[in-house]
């Protein structure tokens, strides 16, 4: 995937699952990827007084892969505004999910809470760049939804029972992600037969897909409250043949 520019303002990125599982498979861990932290000028406040921001990269279960790259911090007067985090040893042919956070103060050296979040998943390649960009001064303009690293925007179709992780991006109006905190994101759904259930973690949540019939397009509404940005994802499911 080729410069998907993330905000980091404030992004959060959540994960649905609807009963959703993951594959693997063998892959050559040879790849790099290549996140990009454009940063305001120094004398501009950053949304809950961000001064440092840590990127790892996790596989489809979650866990951590390729290199660890130390948190980068916010550039002082002078200074070039804009840091790059690379990571390398990831296994080509591979979705790999990019989990950016932000902090007060350093993580490496001060365990603590990150402020703000976002994810995104990106397919690994070896004959085009693996990057995107973070602003860390923009607004949410739009919410994006993606299912592995695709993003959906259509309606998503469903057998009853089929599992489908989601993942949202808040974005700015360049398209650049934002990261936000995890706790801005509502989901509901008016249809019974879309049953969502909270996960382990603030964002991400379940989504059941029932019903004995054809159910008609319903859909599943996201809300970021900071912004008050809505999103509906539209769910088609259909009876197992």
């Amino acid at each position: 995937m080729s410069n998907r520019r993330l905000p980091l303002a404030a992004v959060v990125s959540t994960v649905i699952y609807i009963i959703a599982g993951c594959g693997g498979g063998g892959h050559n861990a040879s790849g790099r990827a290549s996140i990009s932290i454009l940063w305001p000028e120094p004398t501009r406040l950053i949304p809950k007084a961000t001064n440092f921001v840590r990127v790892r990269a996790l596989t489809s279960g979650g866990d951590p892969i390729g290199t660890l790259a130390p948190a980068v911090g916010r550039p002082g007067i002078g200074q070039q505004q804009t840091t790059t985090i690379h990571i390398d040893n990831l296994p080509v042919g591979a979705t790999i999910t990019f989990r950016a956070e932000a902090f007060s103060v350093n993580p490496d050296v001060t365990p603590s809470t990150p402020q703000a979040r976002g994810q995104q998943a990106i397919l690994i390649r070896n004959d085009a760049p693996n990057s995107f960009d973070i602003s860390m001064a923009s607004t949410v303009t739009q919410l994006a939804v993606f299912r592995g690293a695709t993003e959906i925007t259509t309606t998503l179709n469903l057998t009853a029972g089929e599992d489908a992780a989601l993942n949202v991006v808040a974005r700015d109006g360049a398209g650049s992600m934002v990261l936000v905190d995890p706790t801005n994101f509502r989901w509901s759904s008016g249809n019974t037969n879309l049953k969502l259930n909270f996960g382990s973690t603030v964002t991400g949540l379940t989504a059941t897909a029932r019903g004995q019939a054809t159910i008609p397009t319903a859909a599943i509404n996201l809300n970021e409250s900071e912004s008050s940005i809505n999103r509906a994802v539209n769910v088609s499911v259909v009876e197992p043949t």
